[in-house]
């Protein structure tokens, strides 16, 4: 049995930039993420079996972002699943209404889907007042639970920040030693994440740990403190086999690499 994956991250879609702040230039200038996205997937050799977008589908929106947003990713994807988990920029609780259907749990969503032989289990990293990412206690506990659920089958997992702590110069999602420990008890095939749009491929506890681009906008810091925005489009097409294992494969466009903003941060 195979299956494959389009694993998309960082969207930060948003209809009104000069309420971001600091990012209201960048989110202005970039090409829409929704344009760069609709014009790679009709270069795609195949339609996905599933749709995985690893947080931060907003920049801070509402719900009516989050439902023109989902409408317009229902009219590129037609009836493939998505697979969704929030990001530090996302509002949980709008999120968890319109793309999951689901109450908002202010513990951190923890879910799980199944499609063929093969579970998707989100986690949720992001957390009141810690951008970088905190999986907290109880998502482990419910993360622990979900996978235990499992049997032993074998299950992809999805969360929004990075787990590797040299992965960038953005620190790693703290707590993220006690998931490694968590991990080794179960049959996880790879763990797939965003929060950095840098591409970056390794493994974590053992496990091949994917770091999508984003399809919004890159930065680069700066010896002085500033960080330098750029357009930038990219996602991973993935492949997973139950004979084979799991692989990936970077797509990218560098017609996107226009400079956006340079930005110095509080």
């Amino acid at each position: 049995m195979s299956l494959s994956i389009l694993h998309i991250s960082d969207l930060h879609y948003v209809s009104d930039p000069t309420r971001c702040g600091a990012f209201e230039r960048v989110l202005r200038e970039m090409t829409p993420p929704l344009e760069k996205l609709n014009a790679a997937c009709e270069k795609l050799p195949k339609r996905p079996d599933f749709v995985a977008i690893s947080g931060d589908l907003t920049h801070g929106g509402g719900q009516e972002e989050y439902l023109t947003l989902r409408n317009a990713l229902r009219r590129l994807f037609k009836d493939v699943p998505l697979f969704i988990t929030p990001g530090n920029h996302d509002d949980p609780k709008s999120l968890s209404e319109t793309f999951l259907g689901k109450p908002y749990d202010a513990d951190g969503c923890v879910y799980t889907v199944q499609e063929k032989d093969i579970a998707f289990v989100s986690f949720d990293s992001s957390a009141p007042g810690e951008p970088d990412g905190l999986i907290r206690d109880k998502v482990l506990e419910k993360l622990d639970r979900e996978l235990s659920a499992l049997d032993g089958a074998t299950a992809i997992l999805m969360t929004h920040h990075h787990l590797i702590e040299d992965q960038f110069d953005l620190p790693a999602a703290k707590n993220a030693g006690r998931l490694a420990n968590l991990l080794k008890r179960y049959n996880v095939a790879a763990i797939l994440n965003g929060h950095t749009h840098h591409f970056f491929n390794s493994f974590f506890a053992g496990i091949p740990c994917l770091t999508a681009d984003s399809v919004s906008f890159r930065g680069e810091n700066l010896p002085d403190g500033r960080v330098e925005f750029y357009d930038h489009f990219g996602m991973n097409w993935c492949e997973w086999d139950c004979e084979i294992g799991f692989s990936c494969r970077r797509i990218t466009d560098n017609r996107y690499s226009k400079k956006l903003d340079s930005v110095i941060f509080p």
